[in-house]
């Protein structure tokens, strides 16, 4: 195909992510996209994806897949998350910070709708996940009470999200002798 239809292949690469979104296999889509040079698709896959390909564990494919996007994603707020929960789980969480704070000014001027509420809800329990992994328990039991209120019980990745604060949430306080709200911790969920 390369060297008989060598136009072809972009289009082809195109239509094989497609088939692969639309079949669940999201990691092919994303190589598929990028592979046929449309690195837009490829951002709205990861942004779309992004954070349940995180639950899955793909810690070096997605850091792969923003780098070959980040020329081009410096607006879009969720590639800034991802990335910081990248540096958050991989042990370098002090780097996580600025892009957080990149991704709340591209949301600010935005109506707060549930997928703002999501994203807001991601930050701040990268936060306290930041702050748990540093030692902080009663900063890391603020960003997840924070985190609890921006996030709605809609979908994987917002429950994911919040099963995640509602843990740092209870382990902090009991941390913090906190016992009667660390108790209640995992019923706010």
């Amino acid at each position: 195909l390369e060297q008989h239809f060598p136009d072809s292949l972009p289009r082809m690469h195109q239509c094989a992510s497609q088939w692969f979104e639309q079949n669940g296999l999201v990691p092919e889509a994303i190589r598929h996209s990028l592979t046929g040079g449309d690195q837009d698709r490829a951002i709205q896959l990861i942004e779309q994806y992004g954070a349940i390909l995180l639950i899955s564990g793909e810690y070096n494919a997605l850091s792969n897949w923003i780098k070959a996007v980040e020329s081009r994603s410096q607006t879009h707020p969720w590639i800034h998350i991802i990335k910081a929960w990248l540096f958050i789980l991989t042990g370098q969480p002090e780097r996580a910070e600025e892009l957080l704070q990149v991704a709340e000014k591209l949301i600010s001027p935005l109506e707060v709708d549930t997928k703002i509420k999501i994203m807001l809800g991601a930050i701040a329990t990268g936060r306290a996940y930041r702050s748990f992994i540093n030692g902080d328990t009663h900063l890391t039991a603020t960003f997840a009470r924070q985190a609890m209120e921006y996030l709605p019980d809609v979908d994987l990745v917002s429950r994911s999200i919040r099963s995640i604060a509602t843990s740092l949430l209870g382990d902090a306080c009991l941390m913090n002798g906190e016992l009667e709200e660390a108790r209640r911790a995992p019923v706010a969920f």
